[in-house]
């Protein structure tokens, strides 16, 4: 719990520091730099060897179980788990008519609040 704490209070101080326009562009590059760049990099190591193999990816996901996302399906026979398949389904829609949806802005409004 301290640990999504900690992660939504330096979210909320980078956001406080860049534009509206370019907010989540910020926020990725952060995200990016931090979690893959410095690992490959091996910022985060104390001078020991890691066994990092440049994989991000949770070993659960490859279960028929597990979503790619990480949560678990409801039925192994899915593709996607509850969340994913909503937001696939809703992403058509937005693609299909290229613009957000009321049910698209509801959906990233859940997640964030997440």
């Amino acid at each position: 719990m301290e640990g999504r704490e900690a992660k939504h209070i330096t979210l909320i101080k980078l956001s406080q520091n860049t534009t509206y326009q370019d907010l989540w562009m910020e926020i990725f590059r952060h995200e990016y730099v931090k979690l893959v760049w410095l690992r490959e990099q091996e910022g985060y190591s104390s001078g020991a060897q890691t066994t990092n193999k440049c994989v991000y990816i949770p070993p659960r996901v490859e279960s028929r179980e597990y979503c790619y996302c990480g949560l678990m399906k409801a039925d192994p026979q899915d593709p996607y788990c509850c969340f994913c398949d909503e937001m696939m389904k809703e992403i058509e829609c937005c693609v299909k008519g290229k613009a957000i949806t009321k049910k698209m802005n509801a959906l990233l409004k859940k997640a964030k609040s997440c």
